[in-house]
Order: C-alpha cells, then structure tokens, then sequence
C-alpha cells in the first residue's frame, strides 16, 4: 500500500476506508516499516483519522486499531516524525504542522481508548514529545490553535490515569476497554459492543444487569459516563417488560397447579403472545425486505384492530420455537385491520435472524411474543448514543458538566445584527429597525412583535444562547413562540450560514401530530424548501414536501428546511 492508493482513499466515505484497510494485507506491511516519507506519514495519519469517524461495527475499528498499537509506525516512525517537526526549517510545511498534530493526537485517543492496557506506554512516549515541539514551533510563529492543547490535554490525562492504575495495579486487561468506565464490574462490556436488541441469554438470567444510577443532583464524572449511564438505563427500559413477560410465560408453562387456566388463555404482564406463528412468504414494502406470517387470531376475535395497540407499525416482536433459547427478532412493517383480523402481519426480520430463518423448515411453528414497550421510540436513540463519541457529545459543558453559564452560539459574536420586521405585528414592520442581538437594550418593545413579556424572554433567550429550553403548561403560546424564533432564524439566514454554506435547520418533535402541525405553521410563511423526513405523515398541505414525493425531483441543496421526527 503506497500513497498513491492512500490518496485514493482519502476522498472514500470513512466506513469504506475502515473496512478496506481492516482487511488488507499490505497496511500491515506498510505499518510494519520502520523508516517512511514525512508526506506519507502525514497522508497514513490522515486516512487512519477518518477511518475512526466510520460507524461500522466496532469490531472493525478494534482491528484497525490492533494493527496499529503493534506496529513499528507507532513505536518508532511515528515519534521521529513529531521529534522532527521542532527542526523544521521550512516555513510551508512549519504551516502544516498544527493540522497534522491534531491528525496525530485524535489517532493515538482512538488506539488509547481501544487498547489502553497494550498502548498506553507507547502512546505516553509520543504525548511526551508534544510539549516541547509545540513550544518550538511556536517560538518561530506557528499559531497552535486552542482546539490542539484541548485535546493534548484530554489524552495526557487519559495517559496519568491509566499509568496511576498501572502503578495501582488496577488497570484491566484490553478485554475490558477505557470506554467502558472504571466503576463497572470486571467484565462488563462496552456500552457500544452491546447489542440494542435482547438476547436469549437475558431471558433466562436471575441477577439483575449492571446498571448506574442517573445522576440527578451532581455533574457526571465524564461525557462517556453520561452516555454509558442513558444507553444501559434506556435499553433496560424496554429490555425489562420483554424479559420478565418471557420468564412469567416459561413459569407459566411449567406450573402444573394452573392446569384448569390453559396457557393459551392466560394473561401476561407487559408481554402479548401469539400461538402456531408460521413464517408463510417474503414480501417487498416500502423499508426492504418483509416477511407475511400468520398467527392463530381465533382467541382474538373480539380485538378491535382498527383501534387496537396491538402489532402496530414498529413493535417488537420475538419469535422462538425452544421455549426461548433462540430467538428471532422483528419489527411490524406493516398493518392492515382486516388481515390481522385473519392473523396474518408483515415483518421486518433483523439481519442475523434472516440469517437463522433461511435455514429453518418453511413449516416451522413458532410461539410469537410482543412487547407492549413501544421499540420504535428506543431503537434510534440507543443507536445514536452507541454512535457518538464523547469528544463530541453536544452541549456536554451543560448536560455533563452542569455547567449554568450558557454560552451565545458560536456564530454570533462575529455578526449579531438581526431584523425581526418579518415577526412583527403588521403596523410596526416598517418601523423595526436592524439591531444587534447581545445588546438587551436594543432590542424593540414586545408589544411591536406581539409577545408578551414570558413569550419575549423565550424569544430573546433562543436567538442569543446556544442552548434554550423553553416549556411551559398549555395555553401560554409554546407553539405559536416556538414558530416566531423559526421565522427570526429563517429569516436571518445570513447570520447563522457558516463558511461551509448553506445548512438546514432541523426540528425534532415526539409525534408525528405535533411536527405536522408546527410544519404547517412554518409553511405559512415558509412556502418552499420543506422536507419533511419520515412517512408518518398525515398532512395534505405538507403531502408535496415527503421524502417519497420530492425524492423523483432535482432540488438545489440551498435553501432547505430538514425536518424530522422518531417514527410512532
């Protein structure tokens, strides 16, 4: 592997290039050098970095990671290349050096958080090094950006920690990784190798799951802690119901002094149970590949599965044949009322359970299980705080710090000036003046833009702080406030836009009712560059602005309003 093919892949999407290096033969070799080219070295660092930004499975960055904390490039090319960046006479490449630093200290965070037992010594080696080039280049004008010591010092506190443990005799092996935080059981995975969905293990195990507690009264103790403590307390939230619903079926199965109550008649918390489940064919719908199957409906016959929360769209249902010592597992794709009245639904199988299907008999017979938590509401949650990585967590310095002193948005210092003519009440909008929003006294009277004074504080703390949260009980204008900052936004485009171009702004709301309803409202003044992500919608004045409706267009990429809701 050259740089030629370095270069090359570069430019790939970061999951390409993680699993294209993951599984070559010549990085190995290529890593294994003791001697290589300063724009190599540069290049190696740059593709390693993006390949870390991959949301693939963890287990391929695990490797990639493996093969760099043994290599000769970590233990040797790579600390003489930073010792050299404090010699460097050339101006033009003293100017690339902050860039590759950050390069540099992001790639060893990621080896350090994967293996911080293996890499820790050889990482400490190269973070030692950073201090005196960073006052070399400095001494001859290179501007180190704040950025760069921010996230020096994140990895050299990450170094002391894990060498006090080490003199502790305290740090885990590397089966234990360091974002799986300290005060877990030895052990216990990482938050991120788990897998959302339940497994058959958890339906059959006595002692409870490791769990922390929220904290509610103090700051956490770091931004990994904080997406530890959500992701194991929001998966236990549905988990549980399933798992104790499944256990209180076996016991039922069992129970030999219930014999006058059929199984099939029983009641179970939190779970409902479907009998002689058959797979009967695969079909095509709108999210891939589905499955029809049919369950036995004749107990069934007085549900009202118009109305019913019976299978509707996104549940979770668990298939097994073995009293639950395998399990499939799928989510309802799709309802109709009538065919569920004859017991037949669509499904959505996950991948290893397709897997599992294909080699099952076509007549296989399965005792089919639905939890009444609601998965749909879980499922991308659980996946976004598997995704993210703590470095960048949004508004950490409040929700993990609990820090109070809530900080302008970044883009405001360098241009404040507003115009809010365009909310404003009809016989002031000639009258409303551009203004600059950090100064409070300069701000029109209320009265012109037809708040009133809680309505105006809301307003004011939106377009000035980068974080608001604004409630309140029904009545007192939530939404109608909510949509004058929207218009105060849209209408001040110029402002926020950054040096990349355009963005869009992005409204989640916790129905589909609830984003309907505020897109309609932002459609009154807002007639074009609407897109309204998910196909839950039951607008006709939005109907034009789906995903389904505009996909077969060609829209300009300026100029869009992305809007989105988790899926009910």
């Amino acid at each position: 592997m050259g740089y030629k093919t370095l270069e090359e892949l570069s430019v790939k999407e970061p999951s390409e290039i993680a699993i294209t290096l993951a599984s070559s033969y010549s990085l190995k070799a290529l890593l294994d050098e003791r001697e290589m080219r300063s724009d190599l070295v540069q290049l190696l660092c740059q593709v390693l970095c993006k390949a870390f930004l991959s949301k693939s499975d963890r287990q391929t960055l695990q490797h990639l990671a493996d093969s760099i904390k043994q290599s000769g490039f970590l233990r040797s090319v790579l600390p003489l290349y930073v010792m050299g960046m404090g010699s460097e006479s050339s101006v033009t490449r003293r100017e690339q050096y902050p860039k590759h630093l950050d390069s540099i200290i992001s790639l060893l965070s990621e080896v350090l958080c994967i293996f911080p037992a293996s890499s820790n010594q050889v990482v400490s080696v190269i973070v030692a090094l950073f201090r005196p080039v960073i006052s070399s280049l400095r001494a001859v004008g290179v501007d180190i950006l704040e950025q760069t010591e921010e996230n020096l010092e994140r990895i050299q506190g990450m170094v002391d920690q894990l060498q006090e443990k080490a003199r502790e005799g305290t740090l885990k092996s590397d089966n234990y990784s360091l974002k799986a935080e300290e005060d877990a059981p030895p052990g216990e995975a990482d938050f991120r190798l788990l897998s959302i969905y339940p497994t058959p293990e958890e339906f059959h195990q006595v002692e409870r799951p490791f769990l922390r507690p929220n904290v509610t009264s103090h700051r956490y103790g770091s931004a990994l802690i904080y997406l530890d403590t959500h992701f194991r307390l929001m998966r236990e939230d549905f988990v549980r119901p399933l798992r104790e619903g499944i256990q209180q079926l076996l016991e039922g199965e069992q129970d030999r002094n219930n014999e006058d109550v059929p199984l099939r008649k029983r009641r179970f918390d939190d779970i409902r149970v479907y009998f002689d489940t058959q797979v009967v064919v695969p079909t095509c719908n709108s999210s891939g590949l589905a499955y029809k199957v049919h369950f036995d409906s004749k107990l069934l016959k007085f549900v009202r599965w118009q109305n019913s929360k019976r299978l509707i769209y996104g549940s979770l249902v668990c298939l097994s044949c073995d009293n639950f010592d395998t399990c499939l597992f799928a989510t309802v794709s799709d309802r109709d009322p009538k065919d569920l009245e004859k017991g037949f639904v669509h499904l959505n199988f996950t991948a290893e359970s397709r897997q599992v299907l294909a080699g099952l008999d076509a007549r296989q017979s399965f005792l089919m299980v639905e939890t009444t938590a609601y998965f749909e509401a879980y499922r991308y949650v659980l996946e976004g705080l598997q995704e993210i990585e703590e470095q960048h967590l949004p508004f950490s310095r409040y929700i993990v710090e609990c820090s109070s002193d809530i900080h302008p948005p970044a883009y405001l210092p360098r241009a404040d000036i507003y115009n809010l003519s365009a909310i404003a009440r009809p016989k002031f909008k000639s009258t409303i003046k551009r203004f600059h929003t950090l100064d409070p006294e300069a701000w029109p009277p209320k009265e012109q833009l037809g708040l009133d004074e809680s309505q105006m504080k809301a307003l004011q703390l939106a377009l000035t702080k980068e974080l608001a949260i604004i409630q309140g009980p029904p009545g007192t204008g939530k939404t109608y406030t909510g949509l004058k900052i929207a218009q105060a936004l849209l209408t001040n485009r110029e402002v926020w836009i950054g040096d990349d171009g355009p963005s869009p702004m992005l409204v989640v709301c916790y129905t589909n009712h609830a984003l309907d309803q505020f897109l309609e409202g932002i459609h009154k003044f807002l007639p074009n560059g609407i897109v309204r992500v998910g196909g839950r919608s039951n607008s006709e004045v939005l109907k034009s602005f789906t995903l389904r409706e505009l996909k077969p267009r060609t829209h300009p990429t300026t100029n869009i309003l992305t809007l989105a809701t988790r899926e009910r």
